[in-house]
């Protein structure tokens, strides 16, 4: 987990759950990115304009690698050991290749560029571009913009299922999730959830979808059948135990990233809430 205020990361054993180890990165981290096939970590540090980068064997940085204007988001897929960075200073994404450090290509997309999800079956990434209201679809193999999909209002949190080729976007302003047809690039359906929805989470085994929702203090639920409409159940964020029978499971968030620990903390699919901001 980043801690932005204090310029480091927090390593927590999942098996204890404590932190075992602390990490020096640099100003303002916030998006995170893993490869566990490479055992990596990847750190956007918004103000220093970096992404660091640590080895989880040992728990160190062992490269530093200078990226676009403040980075936000990190993006990781495993397949190609390429990792992508939104930089929502400057409307681009950079792409990372994990193999050599360095950065192989500078991708424009909308304006404000927040989260990115990827799908590493599709070889497809997904960057919502929060003051377009739009979400850029990249060509993990050309580097290049292939669609661009309207959606809701201030567009922030994605997440992608790769089983089923859908892509969900938390739309803040617009308090709905977009359904996204990855086949098609086409907005399937438009989900109302809670108040201003930001992280999303995707559990690809079950089907279903956690949405957290910022400023009513929520969690909804989507079930997604390819057959079927798209339900919602909603549930307080505070009365969420790991017995809930809406919410019990564990999350994989499909090529969401953990954020930035915050005094909003509701997780999914280890994302932690934080209130939007502007460069």
């Amino acid at each position: 987990m980043t801690n932005g205020s204090g310029n480091t990361v927090s390593v927590i054993d999942g098996a204890t759950n404590t932190v075992v180890s602390t990490i020096l990165v640099g100003s303002a981290p916030y998006g995170v990115g893993v490869n566990s096939s490479t055992n990596r970590i990847y750190v956007g540090n918004g103000n220093s304009n970096t992404v660091s980068v640590i080895d989880g064997a040992t728990n160190t940085v062992t490269a530093t690698i200078s990226v676009g204007s403040h980075p936000y988001d990190v993006g990781v897929n495993s397949s190609t050991n390429r990792i992508y960075v939104t930089n929502a200073g400057g409307n681009t994404v950079s792409v990372i290749d994990g193999a050599t450090n360095t950065v192989t290509a500078t991708i424009s997309v909308g304006s404000y560029p927040y989260v990115v999800g990827v799908n590493s079956s599709t070889n497809r990434i997904y960057v919502t571009n929060s003051q377009s209201n739009t979400v850029s679809v990249i060509d993990g193999a050309t580097n290049t913009v292939t669609s661009t999909i309207s959606v809701g209002n201030y567009p922030w949190g994605v997440g992608v299922n790769s089983s089923t080729n859908r892509i969900y976007v938390a739309n803040w302003n617009s308090n709905t999730v977009s359904v996204i047809d990855g086949a098609t690039n086409t907005v399937l359906s438009t989900v109302s959830v809670g108040s201003s929805p930001a992280g999303v989470g995707v559990n690809s085994s079950t089907n279903r979808i956690y949405v957290a929702n910022a400023t009513s203090n929520t969690v909804s639920v989507i079930e997604d059948s390819p057959s079927l409409p798209p339900t919602v159940t909603t549930s307080s964020a505070t009365n969420v135990t790991s017995s809930s029978a809406t919410l019990n499971g564990t999350v994989n968030a499909n090529g969401a990233s953990t954020r930035h620990g915050s005094s909003m903390a509701q997780r999914v699919g280890l994302i932690a809430v934080r209130q939007p901001h502007r460069v």
